[in-house]
């Protein structure tokens, strides 16, 4: 049985159930992890009782980690946030111990395939880590990390959890250093890893983490029922930065990435079909969507405010990237 994890609190419960879901289509027997940031998250996963869906209290994870609450202390939500990450797939192997291996996965991911395609490319090593894959381009936001912490896979040896705990030290470190000195939540301290360590293998299939900064990259088509990147099958997409302004109108967040417009192929085979999916999973729920979000864009002062939204829509609009559809997106 496949195991992964992943964290959302109350208003990314819908993308975290959306994730849950591709992997019931796509994946074979698997358990997914979810560390719930908020009680109404704990909350309504404990409600719905899905196969397969495991929450986990934040305050389980803090009892387990005694040094989190001096950082919760010592920080904001959002890097409060970063910093507990590679506890968690250390959380559920101290509590699962017969597990073999544990995936972490961004909660903004999608599968449209299988995702033991790449998951066997781990082969006999303990750790599978993923490039961005930064197209030339982009060579601004190298800064952020070539590898990508939104996928990444232990084997629960010797070689994996060493890794994880050599992952919780470096973390820790790169979080005081941002505390203090307010650096950018980049990844670029995993630059060293393939080198460093004997035990780690690079995801080589093109339709891993294909995302809004590479995709402009790819050509994107669709045949026998499923996408293709460059005639490779694409297995997961990451929704980064996806924006839902109402029922009629997406952002699909490309406005940081490229200038030109989105192509019909992406609009109709990748962001269509994920917004219908959000929308089915609002539907599945039923009557556990009490005080939730269905999933639009929430203006946050100080994170991300109106003046933010405005911008980014006007330019996504003048780019011709924003998705439109007159009868929602169903």
């Amino acid at each position: 049985m496949r195991n992964y994890c992943t964290y959302f609190d109350s208003s990314f419960i819908v993308r975290g159930l959306t994730l849950y879901r591709s992997l019931v289509e796509e994946s074979a027997a698997f358990n997914l992890w979810v560390l719930c940031l908020d009680d109404l998250s704990y909350d309504t996963l404990g409600k719905l009782n899905a196969p397969g869906l495991q929450p986990i209290r934040l305050s389980d994870l803090e009892s387990a980690f005694p040094q989190l609450p001096t950082v919760k202390s010592q920080s904001g939500r959002t890097d409060y946030f970063f910093y507990y990450l590679p506890s968690l797939p250390a959380y559920v192997l101290q509590r699962e111990p017969s597990i073999q291996s544990i995936t972490f996965l961004d909660a903004d991911l999608y599968f449209f395939s299988d995702p033991d395609t790449i998951l066997n490319e781990m082969t006999g090593n303990s750790v599978l880590i993923l490039e961005h894959r930064f197209p030339t381009a982009l060579q601004n936001i190298r800064k952020f990390g070539r590898f990508k912490i939104g996928f990444l896979s232990f084997r629960n040896d010797e070689g994996g959890r060493g890794f994880l705990e050599h992952w919780c030290e470096e973390w820790k470190t790169w979080s005081d250093i941002r505390i203090r000195d307010q650096k950018a939540a980049d990844q670029a301290y995993l630059n060293e890893w393939p080198a460093r360590f004997n035990g780690a293998n690079m995801v080589q299939h093109l339709g891993a983490n294909v995302s809004p900064w590479n995709v402009g990259s790819y050509d994107v088509q669709h045949a026998t029922d499923r996408v293709t990147v460059n005639g490779i099958e694409l297995i997961f997409y990451h929704f980064h930065q996806l924006r839902i302004l109402n029922r009629w109108l997406c952002d699909p967040g490309l406005g940081d990435f490229q200038k030109t417009p989105a192509t019909s192929e992406l609009r109709e085979w990748v962001y269509k079909p994920y917004l219908r999916a959000l929308s089915n999973t609002w539907d599945w729920m039923g009557d556990h969507t009490d005080g939730l979000n269905p999933g639009y864009v929430q203006v946050q002062p100080g994170r991300y405010t109106f003046g933010n939204l405005f911008h980014d829509t006007v330019r996504s609009l003048l780019r011709g990237q924003l998705l439109v559809s007159m009868r929602g997106f169903r």
